[in-house]
């Protein structure tokens, strides 16, 4: 293994897609996914990516497992769990509150969270952090994301059947985010409480480090070898053009928060911003952001994008008073 530094189960489930009216060019198709059960057991669903073949990856919490995330994969006719036999989820012992796990669930990584909890909150919770994370998918099916392994969290790829473990040399933990059609994953690391981007492509780990930032996280690539991502707390969006080995920040325009959560092979950038109110989607086209947020929404999370200007994500709403939804979401143009 090489280090370079540069600056499942089949089950039956239910979907209920509803169509929501357009909003700035997109129509958002709410997806709600229960596994059988007589009780409402799973909450904070999110759809994470999808690829150019209408496939989707996702996930939700539990309840019944102690809130344990449990993945899926959506084809159209059938959804399949995302999970391998090799796993030892860890179990705390204490439910998550939803608040809580919803957070982790709608973030593509811990590192991700940073922003909006407090970093020692995130080194209390993160071994309860449970179960399979699938982040985003390519054009081959293959899927990647990250697990708990019983000791920490280590990145996957899921390809052709076999599940091969991710872990950056010497990590504290391995989270992987995004692929592309070449197998080329990229994520994040955690090396002595500090956080690095990095990029894996046969058997090699490249470090991802915006110039100047004291932490990166890498969160999407495309075919292009092109990367999205975040630093500074994951407070601020970067595109790393593989061409020029150069870092361009990506922030939305008088935003608290920018973060650059994916890339399509025509350039677009897809992600989330927060304003000082709400936290609210963006797509990044050729220097002119717009904002992307669901009909209703008290918060709008995109996490992912295709070559056709689809997104995925998970939008929350205030259903009755006092009493809020989180909603897993695939928009179309």
């Amino acid at each position: 293994m090489n280090v370079r530094r540069f600056a499942g189960l089949v089950l039956l489930l239910v979907i209920s897609v509803t169509p929501a009216s357009p909003s700035n060019g997109y129509t958002f198709f709410a997806i709600e996914v229960d596994f059988p059960s007589f009780k409402d057991d799973l909450f904070g669903c999110a759809v994470t990516d999808l690829n150019d073949e209408g496939l989707i990856v996702g996930g939700c919490n539990d309840l019944a497992r102690n809130s344990q995330v449990r993945g899926f994969l959506y084809d159209g006719r059938r959804f399949t769990e995302i999970d391998f036999s090799h796993v030892r989820t860890r179990s705390s012992g204490v439910a998550l509150q939803s608040g809580v796990a919803d957070t982790f669930l709608s973030a593509r990584s811990v590192y991700q969270a940073t922003f909006w909890a407090q970093p020692a909150a995130l080194h209390s919770i993160r071994p309860s952090v449970n179960g399979v994370t699938p982040q985003s998918i390519n054009n081959q099916a293959h899927v990647t994301g990250w697990y708990n392994d019983g000791t920490r969290l280590r990145g996957f790829l899921k390809k052709n059947g076999r599940v091969f473990g991710l872990t950056f040399p010497n990590s504290q933990l391995t989270e992987a985010t995004g692929i592309n059609d070449f197998d080329q994953v990229v994520g994040d690391y955690e090396d002595q409480n500090v956080f690095h981007g990095f990029s894996y492509e046969g058997g090699i780990y490249t470090t991802i480090d915006f110039p100047g930032a004291t932490d990166t996280g890498a969160m999407g690539v495309n075919n292009l070898g092109q990367i999205v991502g975040c630093y500074s707390l994951c407070s601020r969006g970067f595109l790393y053009n593989p061409q020029t080995a150069g870092f361009t920040s990506v922030d939305f325009p008088g935003a608290v928060a920018t973060q650059a959560l994916d890339i399509n092979d025509h350039g677009q950038i897809a992600g989330i911003y927060h304003d000082g109110i709400r936290l609210r989607g963006f797509l990044y086209d050729q220097n002119d952001f717009t904002t992307i947020e669901a009909p209703g929404a008290i918060l709008t999370s995109i996490s992912g994008i295709n070559n056709f200007g689809q997104v995925t994500g998970f939008y929350g709403i205030e259903s009755s008073p006092g009493v809020f939804e989180i909603r897993a979401f695939v928009a179309t143009p």
